[in-house]
């Protein structure tokens, strides 16, 4: 017996079940039915500043020098230089961001000269310009170059003093180590190559001392010394070298700073 104003529950055959399945995808088909969003990945700094010497300027051959970033521009380089391969490969990876990588490389500089603001710049002219969310700072090959027997804590502690104005300015730094070296080359560039081990290991401790990250950049070169990476004057790199210190960087980066990955 039915009583009035009872609904009855509807019994669900496998006619009436198969019907339903049919509706329920023809709504997904639709669109009616929310998905997740695809999240690509994204970098949480997007200005770099890459400050240093002639490595990190990248235009030099045995035979001289050809770029020079005196001053602020937003030239990122000769395009066999780590600065332009580092931006090609962030650029590639994050392409719905403006990402930018400004080359702070001066041919001949010493960490020294920077650190103490000698002319014909200083680095606050670049932060200034700039902006930069974060520095890689790989710098004092030309200072291990000076004299027989060069203080490696000193040129550290140089080269610590340009982390902390970058960082009092509000902008990360990445310390990076030097490449190795060989002596011997066509020029010979390349003087006291023993000194380049405890020089790391001194900025290694900086690093560590004042909270920034250090990327060891010498060990992937020194465990292939003869390879393609050390251009013939034994001091710069080549395009190779190049190559793989952007790569390391660029792994550095994701690993620090990458977002939904």
């Amino acid at each position: 017996m039915i009583l009035p104003g009872v609904a009855v529950p509807r019994v669900m055959t496998p006619r009436t079940t198969a019907a339903a399945f049919a509706v329920a995808l023809a709504s997904i088909a639709c669109g009616s039915t929310p998905t997740t969003p695809i999240l690509r990945p994204r970098l949480g700094v997007t200005r770099i500043l890459a400050f240093g010497d002639s490595l990190t300027d990248g235009g030099a051959t045995p035979s001289g020098f050809h770029t020079f970033f005196v001053h602020p521009t937003d030239d990122p380089g000769v395009a066999k230089g780590y600065p332009y391969k580092l931006l090609t490969l962030l650029s590639e990876r994050y392409a719905d961001q403006p990402i930018q990588v400004y080359n702070g490389g001066y041919g001949g500089r010493s960490a020294a000269d920077d650190a103490l603001g000698k002319p014909d710049r200083t680095l606050a002219e670049f932060l200034d310009a700039f902006q930069p969310d974060l520095m890689i700072l790989m710098h004092g090959a030309n200072d291990l170059n000076q004299g027989a027997a060069p203080n490696v804590d000193t040129i550290a502690g140089y080269v610590g003093l340009l982390t902390a104005q970058a960082q009092a300015h509000g902008t990360a730094v990445i310390v990076s180590s030097l490449p190795p070296r060989i002596p011997g080359g066509s020029p010979n560039r390349a003087q006291n190559p023993e000194f380049v081990a405890p020089y790391n290991a001194a900025l290694a401790a900086m690093a560590a001392s004042r909270g920034a990250p250090y990327v060891d950049v010498y060990s992937p070169m020194i465990a292939n010394l003869a390879g393609p990476d050390i251009a013939p004057d034994g001091l710069h790199l080549t395009e190779a070298g190049n190559d793989k210190l952007a790569a390391l960087y660029f792994a550095m980066l994701r690993r620090l700073y990458e977002i939904n990955r």
